[in-house]
């Protein structure tokens, strides 16, 4: 094996190459005993246990590695929604759930959930009904809208 290589590639023992893959693999149990952790947490417990400088993109795509293999993804969580609605139902009789996706893709589009305690308990709330709403600009967008009445003690 000759030790002087002429291809151009260069190899850094001091930083190795990281993948998202390797970092989620590494930080597996960290994840899930501290799901909040940083990106820079990650980078600076790299540079620490390892000794190695992790960039940001590797240390927050293997926490969101991490995550997605302790809880599963988005899409395996929107497919369960069909049995969380059927089981709302079989636990809470009277309650009301309406679960809409589009005709076309089949994607979850919204929820609606009614229990039968509140259902019941609304008749005896004052009729003065406020209504807001508030856009969420997270992962998922779309709108949060919140129906309240007024206490009736006051």
């Amino acid at each position: 094996m000759e030790p002087n290589h002429t291809c151009g590639a260069v190899f850094d023992v001091n930083n190795p190459p990281m993948t998202s893959r390797l970092v989620k693999f590494l930080m597996l149990e960290h994840v899930r005993d501290n799901p909040l952790i940083n990106a820079k947490n990650i980078i600076d417990h790299f540079r620490m246990e390892y000794g190695v400088l992790l960039k940001y993109y590797f240390a927050w795509s293997g926490k969101e590695l991490a995550i997605k293999e302790i809880h599963g993804g988005d899409t395996l969580s929107y497919h369960q929604l069909v049995w969380f609605a059927d089981s709302l139902l079989k636990t809470n009789p009277g309650s009301h759930v309406a679960l809409e996706s589009d005709p076309i893709t089949h994607k979850f589009e919204r929820i609606f959930i009614s229990f039968e305690a509140c259902i019941s308990g609304f008749k005896y709330c004052r009729p003065m009904v406020a209504l807001d709403g508030t856009f969420l600009k997270g992962k998922f967008k779309g709108w949060l809208l919140s129906a309240t009445a007024k206490n009736g003690n006051q």
